[in-house]
């Protein structure tokens, strides 16, 4: 092993830079006349200085970054807000009331009342099947209209088409038909012409019209536009006959 210069010179090194192979590069330095222990020194104290670097140095570098940036986005939402000005007026609006008012009980329990007296005055019941009830009576309230005219849609006194005669006039009963001439026909018993009786349906082909059985190839009915309630032969074989009541 070659000789070491004396510990403390500048040229000293540690011993385990001395093998054979970097003796040589050893001694091509001290040749140059480079300081050694100068470089080794600084290459060392770069590492340790580079080690000690804390790691919260770059923590607080990144945090004050994106504080940096939520800040800078504030301001610029806060800057370009829009805004909406109201006046005083518009703000606060009149409010009033709809003009209605709920029906009194008193006046629910006349109206009732008023339909009972009706009722008693036509000798009519107000529920189907009971006693006083008859296709007779049908028949018998049907010919108090005879002269109303006929009204498309129309269902009273004021008026009638073939169907809201029909439904009137059963309603005086409390029995509900649909207002449709094909409905109605459904809405009951059919029953052969020899059985049929004054108060029965008669439906038209198949539903396009319908009146009241007059008896002996009768027809109560409103007819069409132009006409009224009256009572005529049925001119067709097209027809078919609807108990309704019993």
């Amino acid at each position: 092993m070659t000789e070491l210069e004396p510990r403390g010179t500048s040229q000293e090194l540690p011993a385990k830079l001395e093998t054979p192979a970097r003796q040589k590069s050893l001694s091509r330095l001290r040749h140059r006349g480079g300081p050694l222990k100068l470089v080794i020194i600084a290459v060392s104290t770069g590492l340790i200085a580079t080690l000690a670097i804390p790691a919260y140095a770059s923590n607080e570098n990144a945090d004050a970054a994106k504080t940096a940036a939520a800040t800078e986005q504030l301001n610029f939402v806060h800057e370009n807000a829009q805004t909406l000005s109201v006046t005083p007026a518009v703000a606060i609006g009149a409010v009033e009331r709809d003009a209605y008012t709920a029906t009194s009980a008193a006046k629910v329990a006349a109206a009732a009342a008023t339909v009972k007296t009706v009722a008693a005055a036509r000798g009519t019941a107000i529920n189907p099947g009971l006693p006083s009830f008859s296709l007779d009576g049908i028949f018998a309230d049907g010919m108090k209209y005879i002269g109303v005219p006929y009204v498309y849609g129309g269902s009273t006194p004021a008026g009638f088409d073939c169907s809201g005669f029909v439904l009137f006039l059963y309603s005086h009963v409390g029995i509900s038909l649909a207002h449709n001439a094909r409905v109605q026909g459904q809405s009951g018993t059919v029953i052969s012409r020899a059985d049929a009786r004054p108060g029965d349906l008669v439906i038209f082909d198949g539903g396009a019209h319908d009146g009241i059985y007059a008896g002996n190839n009768m027809v109560l009915d409103a007819p069409k536009p132009g006409g009224a309630v009256s009572v005529r032969e049925i001119w067709t074989t097209n027809v078919f006959f609807v108990r309704i009541g019993i």
